[in-house]
């Protein structure tokens, strides 16, 4: 997918070897013996970052297990900050690096579908990124590093709200009892039908719409021009770049939630970023 791009390899066996690394921006990759990845990462001056690595080696315990283990680093040369997040996030996600311990965790990244059934019971769905519906991404809710870390964010909202969490389904009903948080004075009481279920449930789902993923703001297939690249994008899915072997059916492209939020950054930032310029086709 990415074949087009200068990619450069030097061998390290000591901490002099990195001095040939030259002053480049784009994406890096820390490699193992057998050349299997140990952790890949981005910037603007690859030169100095990886001194960094190599420097809080030294103080760092963790840092000092994964440098000592680096027998090659791979470099992407890549002009565009747009195109270095795509593709830092490909790769992460393709190579699974030991030391991407942080980014390995977006594995489990979900979005949330709030269904407000007939009954006036709130329904909670936690959605992979399979799992979504392109054509209406408006009635998914944010995108988390996981299940846990959804509900924190909800049970955030209902707090701040003086909402009902065994109403919305973040907290376990007791049989003719209200909530934990009514007894604190913290829950309108929806629990108890102190409040309407129906306004409760009408409010929480107005809280939560700052949530809502974004629509697609094209009728259809953009290019996006980074001064460098011209980048071919529908429905939020990255397909390539113009010279690729352009495909509009293909295995290589698909949903991701990394790609999402990288490509809603740069798209819908205010003011818009002046090195990005969209193409409508």
């Amino acid at each position: 997918m990415f074949s087009h791009i200068p990619k450069l390899s030097y061998v390290i066996n000591n901490n002099e070897d990195i001095l040939k690394i030259p002053n480049l921006s784009g994406v890096y990759s820390f490699h193992g013996k057998y050349k299997h990845p140990l952790y890949i990462g981005k910037s603007i001056n690859i030169n100095k970052r990886i001194k960094d690595h190599f420097r809080d080696a030294k103080i760092i315990q963790k840092k000092n297990n994964m440098i000592k283990q680096v027998t090659n680093i791979e470099i992407y040369d890549i002009k565009s900050e747009f195109y270095s997040l795509l593709i830092e996030s490909f790769l992460i996600k393709k190579l699974k690096p030991l030391y991407n311990i942080q980014l390995r965790k977006n594995r489990e990244l979900c979005t949330v579908q709030i269904k407000n059934n007939k009954n006036f019971k709130i329904q909670l769905l936690f959605l992979r990124e399979n799992d979504i519906n392109l054509s209406d991404l408006s009635k998914y809710y944010g995108v988390f590093k996981n299940k846990t870390h959804a509900v924190n964010q909800i049970n955030r909202i209902i707090e701040k709200n003086n909402l009902c969490k065994v109403t919305v389904g973040t907290e376990k009903k007791i049989k003719n009892r209200s909530c934990f948080a009514y007894q604190l004075k913290k829950c309108n009481g929806a629990c108890i039908n102190d409040e309407l279920v129906q306004e409760h449930n009408s409010s929480f789902i107005k809280f939560c719409k700052r949530l809502k993923l974004k629509k697609w703001p094209y009728d259809g297939e953009i290019k996006i021009n980074d001064g460098h690249n011209v980048h071919i994008i529908n429905n939020w899915v990255y397909k390539g770049i113009t010279k690729d072997h352009y495909k509009k059916n293909t295995s290589d492209f698909f949903f991701d939630f990394d790609s999402y939020m990288i490509i809603k950054k740069f798209l819908l930032k205010k003011p818009i970023n002046k090195k990005i310029k969209v193409i409508t086709l």
